[in-house]
């Protein structure tokens, strides 16, 4: 009995071991993911409070599974450039949930997703004299990769467009009566951790 034992917990252990070393990447459990890049918008009826800049994103994320995970993400553009018409503060920042679909499977580095997503925006233009609000929902999808470093830690790449509606146009304390169609558009970088 202890002549096949001993083999048998041999092989165990090897297979446990390359187990362990062919995994690179892991996406179910908690994650949250910190990001820099570019958040822009624009619209028709928008001109000339049209614009984009620098932003960070703050995303923590659930997955159910190595393929299916939920998100919410808060971004946000403290001083967004609207060009050479406007001198004025303007800031940007965006609220989403949505679903992303992985791609891949834990045995590559190299992880691309697609996501769809449910989003609320809002632009603040500050003169130090008159302020305007747009604020709006709307929903959109995207693109990307992950890679991963080790199996919890990852750098990844997104790439977003979203398209909707302003329904709360402000000037100072005067309510607007037209809603305004917008898009945004948003590429981000950044890193990831999983807590599984």
């Amino acid at each position: 009995m202890k002549k096949i034992l001993i083999p048998l917990l041999i092989l165990l252990s090897i297979h446990l071991e390359a187990q362990t070393f062919s995994q690179k990447s892991t996406t179910q459990g908690f994650t949250i993911a910190l990001n820099l890049g570019y958040a822009g918008w624009g619209g028709e009826d928008l001109d000339p409070f049209t614009g984009g800049g620098i932003g960070f994103n703050f995303s923590p994320s659930y997955g159910f599974n190595e393929r299916f995970t939920l998100f919410s993400s808060i971004e946000f553009a403290p001083n967004v450039n609207l060009g050479p018409l406007i001198e004025a503060t303007t800031r940007s920042t965006l609220f989403e949930v949505g679903a992303k679909w992985m791609f891949g499977s834990t045995t590559s580095a190299l992880r691309p997703f697609i996501q769809a997503e449910l989003m609320g925006h809002a632009v603040v233009v500050n003169d130090d004299i008159d302020i305007l609000t747009f604020a709006g929902s709307g929903a959109g999808f995207g693109t990307g990769v992950k890679y991963f470093i080790n199996p919890e830690l990852a750098v990844s790449l997104a790439l977003s467009i979203d398209f909707g509606t302003y329904t709360n146009v402000r000037f100072n304390d005067i309510q607007g009566d037209k809603d305004l169609a917008f898009y945004t558009k948003r590429a981000f970088i950044g890193m990831s951790y999983n807590f599984y």
